[in-house]
């Protein structure tokens, strides 16, 4: 089953949305160093923000899933009346409501500060780890320890 997640980003209303491998363990490594580039050239920018993240976290799924493009590229290929797609065209997305389904919801401050919340469960309101700007992933790790999925 897919760990599913939300982003939602201070100053818009836009919540960015992963379908699958959305645990801390995974998203945060993204996460992280890129929040640390983005506020180093821009700030918080919440009009630029969420497209730029997506847009890093496509492609970092996309490099981890080269060898399932060209599988899903000969399938194609070979029966073109399936229509099979993949992560390319799947697995993101944007929404101005929070899914019902997500097991993480990360809250982005504008200070680059990344808030890890669960999004099942009965704890839904704690936090399981908040991380200021410049947090290196293995730090989060560390802190997170078994919750990091």
């Amino acid at each position: 089953m897919s760990t599913r997640a939300q982003i939602k980003i201070d100053g818009t209303p836009i919540l960015l949305y992963q379908h699958s491998d959305g645990y801390p363990s995974y998203l945060l490594k993204t996460l992280l160093p890129f929040l640390v580039e983005f506020h180093q050239h821009r700030g918080h920018d919440a009009e630029y923000l969420p497209a730029q993240l997506m847009a890093r976290m496509i492609a970092n799924q996309n490099e981890e899933n080269e060898a399932w493009n060209k599988e899903n590229a000969q399938l194609i290929e070979a029966f073109p009346s399936m229509k099979m797609r993949g992560p390319q065209f799947t697995g993101f997305g944007l929404d101005l409501n929070l899914h019902g389904d997500i097991e993480y919801l990360y809250e982005i401050d504008k200070k680059g500060t990344v808030n890890v919340r669960p999004a099942r469960g009965t704890d839904v309101r704690k936090s399981i780890g908040k991380f200021p700007l410049g947090t290196t992933y293995e730090q989060a790790m560390e802190k997170l320890g078994d919750k990091a999925g």
